[in-house]
């Protein structure tokens, strides 16, 4: 390493026209400098010299040998006179002092996200929002409130998929809620374009989407009636229902007020599911609960909560996948593909574990979804051991 005493002329010719008195520290950061660092912060410091001697910075940046964003992040720099050292024109300290850059910082947050997940169910009892604000406050950088939202929603999913988690989890809630989706539908029957809205099924233990029906908003409350027949449908076809205890608990977010038929759909779940377990006012309540099970995206697609009722197909949140009206068995094939790709790992996952009825029998998912619709579930197959 070279002593530094060759530069210092130099270098002390551009302090003193910088108007600045060096510090000891300022010489022992110098001498732990090698040769083309101590050259790169003489070039820096010429720059700020052309700056205060009224050059612009795109000029200045020439000289210091550094992008114009930089020199001017140079200049800020050094124009904070407490915190205006040599070592922070250094190149590696200057990027050291914009602190940890967002992967890092996000990174740091998901560790503390997963660590307060992992605790013995510290988070359960708190909303997915109480939980973010916790990542906040615990995380080493700060992070944004939608970052953190995203980070506390991942660590929940990822903590429901654990083996012991989901067996005493899995299937023992259910929700069916309706929420518009980032796409829209043709016009159809005379009605113009509409926002899709969809009933979404969703077993709250480990995310699964048990269904997912697209209609348009006057049809909203056939859709989730149809939903949870389809929900049906598929838990007996994959064969994914638990054998061992009380029926699921099905909490009901009714769809959009509408007709005749959408009155008639929230008093029958009311008197078959208790009121207790339907909600039915309010123009907040749609989407909420499928958002705080498997969050606010579905692969390409975004849930809308505020769009559920009159929403706009102009709404700012409709992205480009959206944007063009398709017909309604278009946009229920982009659903279903949709919903596909999100249950693969999650069945996967159910499959490896002993906690399913065996055969694919009816079992505490069906008692509830048959409750709700009416209907009596399938017999037993009784089997007889000789």
């Amino acid at each position: 390493m070279e002593h530094p005493e060759a530069e210092r002329p130099n270098l002390e010719q551009l302090l003193d026209e910088l108007g600045y008195q060096p510090r000891h520290a300022d010489w022992l950061f110098m001498r732990s400098l090698g040769s083309a660092h101590q050259q790169k912060l003489l070039a820096r410091l010429a720059g700020l010299l052309e700056i205060r001697r009224g050059k612009t910075v795109e000029k200045a940046s020439e000289t210091a040998g550094v992008s114009v964003p930089t020199m001017y992040r140079l200049k800020k720099l050094w124009q904070n006179e407490d915190g205006r050292t040599l070592e922070s024109l250094a190149s590696f300290v200057v990027r050291r002092v914009r602190g940890p850059g967002r992967k890092d910082r996000l990174q740091a947050a998901r560790e503390v996200a997963r660590r307060l997940a992992g605790r013995g169910g510290m988070v359960d009892d708190l909303s997915t929002k109480a939980f973010a604000h916790l990542v906040q406050e615990r995380s080493p950088d700060r992070i944004s409130m939608t970052a953190a939202l995203a980070i506390a929603r991942d660590a929940r999913r990822r903590g429901k998929l654990t083996a012991g988690r989901l067996a005493t989890d899995y299937g023992r809630t259910i929700v069916l809620d309706s929420c518009a989706v980032s796409l829209t539908l043709a016009p159809s029957a005379g009605h113009p374009s509409t926002i899709a809205i969809l009933a979404l099924v969703v077993e709250a233990g480990a995310g699964l989407i048990l269904a997912a029906n697209v209609s348009d908003e006057r049809e909203a409350a056939r859709s989730q009636e149809k939903a949870l027949e389809q929900a049906r449908q598929f838990i007996a076809a994959e064969g994914i229902d638990v054998a061992e205890g009380k029926p699921a608990d099905l909490h009901v977010v009714v769809g959009p007020d509408g007709d005749v038929f959408s009155a008639m759909f929230r008093l029958a779940m009311v008197r078959r599911l208790g009121s207790d377990s339907v909600t039915a006012r309010g123009v907040r309540r749609f989407g909420r609960a499928a958002i705080d099970v498997i969050g606010p995206d579905l692969g390409r697609l975004r849930l809308l909560p505020a769009a559920t009722q009159g929403g706009s197909v102009s709404a700012a949140a409709i992205r480009t996948l959206g944007r063009n009206p398709v017909p309604l068995e278009v946009a229920q094939s982009v659903v279903d593909r949709t919903v596909k790709a999100h249950n693969a790992p999650i069945l996967k996952k159910l499959r490896s574990l002993a906690i399913l009825a065996p055969g694919g029998e009816g079992g505490i998912m069906e008692a509830a979804l048959a409750n709700a619709l009416h209907r009596p579930p399938p017999p037993r197959t009784t089997r007889i051991i000789l």
